[in-house]
């Protein structure tokens, strides 16, 4: 009896649904941030922001792959 194969639509679709819901928690959390003029801003928060631009620019790069690989 032969096993049933996966196909990977229905995993993918999950996936992309989950990240979708990542993107508003980082919308919601962005937007939930110091503002630039709050007199308790410090170094530490400029720093953080740079790690999350960088980490998001990896995201970024990441999906880039992702489309040219399905071209």
């Amino acid at each position: 009896m032969a096993e049933p194969t996966l196909e990977p639509a229905a995993p993918y679709e999950n996936l992309h649904l989950v990240a979708r819901d990542y993107l508003d928690r980082l919308r919601q959390s962005l937007d939930a941030l110091k503002q630039p003029d709050d007199p308790k801003l410090r170094w530490r928060n400029v720093h953080t922001m740079a790690q999350v631009n960088a980490r998001l620019a990896q995201a970024g790069e990441l999906l880039d792959k992702l489309n040219t690989s399905t071209k």
